[in-house]
């Protein structure tokens, strides 16, 4: 979960929400995708209001 300045939720992901389910959601290389997730999120948002 990435919060701003203001305590505002900026975007958030996690094990489930990019597909794993069981005893694989507590794998290191889990946390590893569901960060480049979020990061991948935030680039698209700020690009498409760099866009507009």
């Amino acid at each position: 979960m990435i919060i701003d300045v203001r305590g505002r939720l900026v975007s958030w992901s996690s094990a489930s929400t990019c597909g794993f389910n069981g005893t694989r959601r507590g794998a290191t290389f889990v946390a590893q995708i569901v960060a480049t997730n979020v990061i991948r999120t935030i680039i698209d948002k700020v690009c498409n209001e760099q866009k507009s």
